[in-house]
């Protein structure tokens, strides 16, 4: 119902902009939401892995959700940063031929260990959380006692992973597993692909890397500098001119339209800020993009989350100032649904919380201007 009320909604509000009144209306009938609070609740306590952020209550680790999750709050609480991240540190190993990496588990117990969705991406992640931490905190000290891990990570799930001109797929992309790392279980190969949104991600962790290393006069940031900008030329060679708009995978011929991973990856390149080569065409590859999702799935913002958490989308939106009304939706529709400040197992996804806070602040903001 909800969802047949706010697609007739979008005919008288097609520019997309809020009025204080609907944001403080929308706002006021809502749950609370305090992403710390909520965290707290879902950090690990005793064991090998105190101090990681669960996926939800009594759920397991996932680790790249974690990260992204901490990544909102990390200004505000850092501590919160610090103890997913060393939690991470102490549990370094390798997985099936991958080395310096820490599989994902499913149960309350932390017991079932399960495949990473991607190795690249959670390395990246964990970069950008490490980084942010320490600007945060001016705890140099943590990064200088951690180096090594660091260097470690980035270098066995990221540097080590970027493709050549004589492999498959596109040079200069990062693979989204170890090569010739296999499956956790079933020991199958895992597949070759660059990602989009992986490697989106993978330029950020690099460049945050880089920009903190040259800050602190550090020479090894030229090589993660060098190295951020290879993937930026691969990540572009994968924009599809002739639909305008980005393919997910360098193993597929043609961007397509379907929710998830297709649309959803659209926002990745203008989310990270991801340069070209001329400034201009790349503002107008993100305009394209962001048409093709739009119209490519009008209700956007009621995105069902079994497929992909649609939240993210939402934040990108609010964050770009391309549009309120239809994350205000979002946020209103998952909010009621799930109630996390009261409701804690009705959360799935972690980093939902996050998301739906930076739709609420940016909303409050825009309310004022």
């Amino acid at each position: 119902m909800l969802a047949t009320l706010l697609a007739m909604s979008l005919l008288g509000a097609q520019d997309g902009a809020v009025t204080p009144k609907e944001v403080g209306d929308a706002l006021a009938s809502l749950p609370g939401l305090e992403p710390a609070t909520i965290y707290r609740r879902f950090i690990v306590p005793d064991g090998p892995f105190q101090g990681a952020l669960r996926m939800g209550d009594q759920k397991g680790v996932h680790w790249y959700f974690g990260n992204l999750a901490l990544l909102t709050v990390v200004t505000t609480n850092p501590e919160l940063a610090r103890g997913h991240l060393e939690a991470y540190i102490r549990n370094l190993g390798s997985i099936n031929g991958a080395r310096y990496l820490v599989p994902d588990t499913l149960d309350a117990d932390l017991k079932q260990k399960m495949d990473p969705d991607s190795h690249d991406a959670y390395a990246a992640t964990f970069l950008q959380l490490a980084v942010r931490y320490v600007r945060a905190t001016g705890d140099h000290g943590w990064w200088d006692v951690n180096a090594n891990a660091i260097r470690n990570i980035a270098r066995a799930n990221i540097r080590n992973q970027i493709k050549r001109q004589d492999e498959s797929g596109i040079p200069g992309l990062t693979r989204a597993y170890q090569e010739s790392s296999t499956k956790l279980g079933t020991g199958e190969p895992h597949p070759n692909d660059g990602l989009l949104m992986d490697n989106c991600e993978v330029y950020a962790g690099l460049k945050d890397v880089a920009d903190y290393l040259t800050e602190r006069k550090d020479p090894g940031a030229a090589g993660y500098r060098s190295d951020a900008n290879r993937v930026a030329r691969g990540i572009h060679r994968l924009f599809d001119e002739t639909v305008g708009a980005w393919r997910w995978s360098d193993r597929v011929e043609k961007a397509g339209d379907a929710w998830y991973p297709d649309l959803l990856c659209q926002v990745f390149p203008e989310m990270h800020e991801v340069p070209g080569t001329f400034a201009s065409k790349t503002a107008e590859r993100y305009r394209r993009a962001w048409g093709h999702l739009t119209r490519s799935y009008l209700n956007w913002f009621d995105a069902p989350d079994e497929d992909f958490p649609h939240l993210i989308v939402a934040s990108f939106s609010a964050h770009r100032r391309k549009d309120l009304k239809r994350p205000m939706w979002s946020l209103t529709r998952w909010l009621t649904r799930v109630d996390p400040m009261a409701n804690p197992h009705k959360i799935t996804n972690v980093a939902d919380v996050g998301w739906a806070w930076t739709i609420k602040r940016i909303l409050l903001e825009a309310a004022k201007s």
